[in-house]
């Protein structure tokens, strides 16, 4: 499932399941029509003569559908493809922070977040030199399929730590500006409370988007 979003949020990028990215401008991205747009708009902030870095945070959804049967709709991902994207795109920022400087972060969501009743623990932001991006693409491989069993999808919850975490990342690079994005893991769509309450859903929409979700509804 792809598609994006762009709210009052800095660039976030919905994937699921989507084969390996490469952006920045070094290859096209093969999310989907929306996503790529999303990386276009990531890559022409990279571009800029005023940028000096890039910090990027993954949000990962946690919930069971992931491993398991979800009112009749079979697992998600049973084989954690999720894990093998995450684990090959941090692969690629080491050679990425030679052109710009980036810095990486995690964070996982379901109910709440941290994911799993706060088990589901993700990572603070690092450099994306070698040996860290060594270090995160391994923890990817080996912790991110065991973070399959929380429950419903809150995608409030989940982009509200994001957004704080990028508001209070340290700055990197030597002057100019730093480029923010989210690239956001989710198999569904947006459920608050485990159930699809749509008042609940939709307050969330709206405090997300500042979307009036009942008028623009037919």
């Amino acid at each position: 499932m792809t598609g994006v979003q762009t709210c009052a949020l800095p660039i976030f990028i919905f994937l699921f399941a989507a084969p390996l990215f490469t952006f920045l401008g070094f290859s096209e991205a093969k999310a989907g029509p929306l996503a790529d747009a999303a990386f276009d708009k990531l890559a022409t902030c990279v571009r800029s003569d005023d940028t000096s870095s890039l910090d990027i945070y993954f949000l990962i959804d946690s919930s069971a559908s992931l491993s398991g049967e979800y009112d009749g709709i079979p697992a998600s991902d049973p084989t954690d493809q999720r894990a093998k994207i995450i684990s090959a795109s941090i692969q690629e920022f080491s050679q990425l922070n030679e052109k710009i400087r980036i810095q990486f972060a995690l964070g996982t969501f379901d109910k709440d977040s941290p994911g799993g009743n706060g088990k589901y623990k993700g990572f603070d932001w690092v450099e994306a030199n070698n040996s860290n991006v060594e270090a995160k693409s391994k923890w990817a491989l080996e912790k991110i399929p065991t973070y399959d069993g929380g429950a419903a999808t809150n995608w409030l919850r989940g982009l509200q730590k994001a957004q704080q975490a990028l508001n209070t990342a340290p700055r990197i690079g030597e002057g100019g500006n730093a480029c923010k994005a989210i690239i956001w893991f989710t198999d569904g769509a947006i459920d608050i409370k485990s159930g699809f309450d749509k008042e609940s859903d939709s307050k969330a929409i709206e405090e997300l988007c500042g979307v009036d979700v009942d008028s623009n509804s037919n």
